[in-house]
C-alpha cells in the first residue's frame, strides 16, 4: 500500500463533481452526464472525489468504476485511496488477479465483469473511465453490462469521463438520440 499523503483538489476538480450532481438535479431526459477532462487534469482524482462524496452523503451507495485496461483500474483505485484512505473498496480484474466484490465500491475491468452483472447485485451508479470506448449503439460489453445492471436497478446512473468526447465516424459520445448512453456534458475542463 502506498503512503497516503494529504492533497488539496484543484478548483476545477471540485467544480466537476458539483456539475455532475447539478446535471442529475436538472433531470435531463437521458440523465447520464459526461465530464470532459484532458490528459493531466486529474481525471482519476475527480472520479475519486465523486465516489467519496456519494458514499459520504448517501451511506450504503453502491458504485462501480469501470475501465478497459488494468492500468486505469490501478490509477483510479490509487486515487481513491488517496482521497478516502479509510474507505474500503474491491477490485474486480482478471488482469490484476483480483475478484473482490465484497464492498460497496468496486473498481472493475469491463472485460472481466461484462457477463457477470448478476454477481454485483444492486448498483446505484457506474463511472466509466474512457467513456469514448462505449459503443455508440446499443451494442458491446459496456452496453450489455449496463442493461443487465438496469434489470436489478432501473434507476442506475452512469457518468462518463473522457478526454475525447468525439469519435470519428460517429460524432459526439453524447446526444438526445435514444441510442445514446450519455445525454450531455456536465463539465468540460
Amino acid at each position: 500500500m502506498k503512503d497516503v499523503q494529504m492533497f488539496a483538489p484543484r478548483y476545477y476538480q471540485l467544480e466537476a463533481v458539483q456539475a455532475v450532481y447539478r446535471f442529475w438535479e436538472k433531470g435531463y431526459a437521458n440523465g447520464n452526464p459526461v465530464v470532459v477532462a484532458p490528459t493531466g487534469s486529474g481525471k482519476s482524482i475527480i472520479i475519486a472525489l465523486l465516489m467519496h462524496q456519494a458514499v459520504q452523503a448517501f451511506p450504503g451507495t453502491r458504485i462501480m468504476c469501470l475501465a478497459d485496461v488494468k492500468e486505469l483500474i490501478e490509477q483510479d483505485s490509487d486515487a481513491f485511496r488517496t482521497v478516502a484512505p479509510h474507505t474500503p473498496f474491491g477490485i474486480y480484474s482478471a488482469s490484476l488477479g483480483e475478484k473482490d466484490i465484497a464492498h460497496d465500491i468496486t473498481f472493475a475491468q469491463i472485460q472481466s465483469c461484462h457477463r457477470k452483472a448478476f454477481i454485483f447485485g444492486h448498483i446505484d451508479f457506474c463511472i466509466v473511465d474512457e467513456a469514448h470506448m462505449v459503443n455508440a449503439k446499443r451494442l458491446g460489453m459496456y452496453r450489455n453490462f449496463f442493461s443487465a445492471l438496469k434489470d436489478v436497478n432501473p434507476m442506475l446512473k452512469i457518468v462518463g469521463f473522457t478526454a475525447t468526447p468525439y469519435r470519428l465516424g460517429a460524432g459526439y459520445i453524447f446526444s438526445n438520440d435514444e441510442d445514446a448512453l450519455f445525454g450531455g456534458v456536465a463539465y468540460d475542463i
